[in-house]
């Protein structure tokens, strides 16, 4: 099974969702578990819905847990 920590950032300029992400990843994989995947996804204010955000938010994670 997956384990898995996600954020959704709006407005927030590339850089900064990449630092967060970073860590959110380095935490999740001190205290949850050696394997957790992380993924962000930046949206515009009110562009999309959350649920859509959060679905990309989740293949960018897959993406990156396979690279």
């Amino acid at each position: 099974s997956e384990r898995g920590a996600g954020v959704l950032l709006a407005d927030v300029p590339p850089p900064a969702a990449a630092a967060v992400e970073k860590r959110l990843s380095q935490v999740a994989r001190e205290r949850f578990a050696p394997h957790v995947i992380v993924g962000t996804a930046t949206i515009k204010s009110f562009a999309e819905s959350p649920e859509t955000a959060i679905e990309r938010a989740v293949f960018n994670a897959r993406r990156e847990g396979l690279s």
